[in-house]
């Protein structure tokens, strides 16, 4: 009798098991959803800071240099400056460029120059060689604000630094061009000039004896 009642709990509880295992197996399964991001604040930030740059940031200006022409109504003429003053500067091609002191009789004399200023035979070098009186003298300009002799006025001194680099004796620098001449040296020709204190300077033709004797034209 024990047996049977053993036996019966023991059935009992392996029903117990197998009811507890379906009800287990019988809950819902959940699926797992993405996970997902909002940009839109993102967006609505990459738009602010683009429109901070843009009003903040200062644009390339252009650039421009005042070139002093020759006025054809003047009764002064390139011919007439002193030949040990004029300064001729003729730009060829492939970046080239020669310099000689004279008429164009002396255009035969004519040396090779360089637009770098490292380099031995650049204009820079050449210029303030050729123009050292008027740099000495601006120099003393300079020592004479240092030393209380000119008000140390931005205005004061630029005037009479523009007086020194007019001085009549000084140097005049005649650029010439070709049809062969690049535009881009130019500048950087009209960059030395203003740098070594060239007073007086021009922009004329190169004319046919230099011509002849120069065969990068």
């Amino acid at each position: 009798m024990n047996e049977v009642i053993q036996k019966t709990r023991l059935m009992a509880d392996i029903e117990q098991q197998a009811s507890a295992s379906d009800h287990r197996s019988r809950r819902p399964r959940y699926k797992r959803s993405s996970t997902h991001m909002d940009m839109t604040p993102m967006v609505d930030l990459a738009f602010l800071l683009l429109t901070f740059f843009i009003l903040t940031t200062s644009f390339k200006t252009t650039r421009i240099i005042d070139l002093k022409m020759p006025d054809i109504t003047h009764t002064t003429h390139p011919n007439t400056i002193g030949k040990s003053q004029a300064f001729n500067l003729i730009l060829l091609k492939d970046n080239k460029a020669k310099w000689y002191i004279g008429d164009e009789d002396d255009a035969v004399n004519a040396k090779e120059c360089s637009f770098d200023e490292k380099s031995p035979v650049s204009i820079r070098k050449i210029l303030a060689d050729k123009n050292a009186m008027i740099i000495t003298a601006i120099n003393a300009v300079n020592d004479s604000v240092t030393k209380g002799l000119i008000p140390n006025k931005e205005n004061i001194i630029k005037a009479h630094i523009e007086t020194v680099k007019k001085n009549p004796k000084g140097l005049v620098v005649l650029v010439k061009l070709s049809n062969k001449s690049r535009y881009e040296n130019l500048i950087s020709a009209m960059n030395e000039i203003l740098i070594s204190h060239i007073g007086r300077y021009c922009i004329v033709e190169v004319g046919e004896k230099e011509k002849s004797v120069m065969a990068e034209l």
